[in-house]
């Protein structure tokens, strides 16, 4: 008896063998769809992004100053709201996080009896925080009725390049009382 391989016996029956694998004009052309696919979403994701940490910023922000305002009217003590890296002392960079805190000594850092009440972490969001006011502080004080004892001013978030839409602009008045204002002009950015 002849002894035959698969092909051969392939052969014999008439049928034709089949391969399994995949050539690499399959590949190329999967991965250029897949390379299209990514190019097209990618533009759009960007943007998602910015537009979520915006909404984020703002958020961020308006519940810090609403908490500041809170502590102060119920504690009747003078509240500090500043940006701060560590948590601890007051900087200038309000994109690090967001310090509230009843600075009891007026050291802008947390010692001794003063107390804190939240710090807000401002670095996992890829924009940039700023604050702008009369005058050249780099924090607010809210006093024991809830306004502000320094200048008024306003909060800009501006979204990193090249998504710079939308800006958001958190306008703070004498009572501490806020509102937003949208913008998609990035000359506050530059």
């Amino acid at each position: 008896m002849l002894k035959t391989t698969g092909r051969a016996m392939d052969r014999l029956s008439g049928q034709r063998a089949t391969s399994r694998g995949t050539t690499l004009v399959e590949l190329l052309l999967v991965t250029t769809l897949i390379a299209l696919t990514l190019r097209i979403a990618t533009p759009s994701l960007v943007a998602l992004r910015a537009e979520i940490d915006t909404q984020v910023a703002v958020s961020r922000v308006s519940h810090s100053l609403a908490n500041a305002k809170i502590t102060a009217l119920n504690s009747a003590a003078i509240v500090t709201l500043c940006g701060s890296l560590d948590g601890i002392q007051c900087g200038r960079h309000w994109s690090d996080g967001l310090l509230t805190f009843i600075d009891s000594d007026g050291d802008r850092r947390i010692g001794g009896d003063d107390e804190l009440i939240h710090w807000q972490p401002m670095d996992d969001l890829l924009g940039a925080l700023s604050w702008r006011a009369f005058g050249s502080r780099h924090y607010l004080l809210l006093d024991s009725r809830g306004g502000l004892q320094t200048n008024n001013g306003s909060f800009t978030y501006c979204p990193p390049p090249p998504a710079r839409s939308p800006v958001a602009k958190i306008v703070i008045n004498r009572s501490a009382r806020s509102r937003i204002e949208w913008r998609s002009s990035t000359a506050q950015c530059d």
